[in-house]
């Protein structure tokens, strides 16, 4: 724990590392491989398809979104951004957690 001037300087500094995030989306990135049906495709041979899927949950409910090749950098970039996201909200929460039980011993 550090004192609580150094608490207030990481305090704004994460604010504004929170407000320069950029575009996110909540999801994992999949890969996954598939047969297409056609009778004489080579994945009828094996050889199957692979594609990119944006995973994520509504309502409890999973769904896969395809991802086209020329979109891939940036939903990755976005899911990055989303996981940067969730650790500067919990560095955040932690040092404002530090801030509250200084204030609280001096007042």
């Amino acid at each position: 724990m550090g004192n609580i001037e150094d608490l207030y300087t990481q305090q704004r500094s994460l604010r504004r590392e929170l407000y320069s995030t950029g575009n996110l989306i909540k999801g994992s990135l999949v890969t996954l491989t598939r047969r297409c049906g056609k009778p004489n495709c080579k994945c009828t041979r094996g050889e199957r398809h692979q594609g990119l899927f944006l995973s994520f949950n509504i309502k409890q409910k999973s769904h896969l979104l395809y991802i086209p090749k020329k979109l891939i950098k940036k939903i990755t970039a976005m899911v990055n951004n989303h996981k940067k996201l969730r650790q500067i909200v919990d560095e955040l929460s932690k040092v404002n957690r530090e801030i509250i039980v200084l204030e609280k011993r001096n007042p």
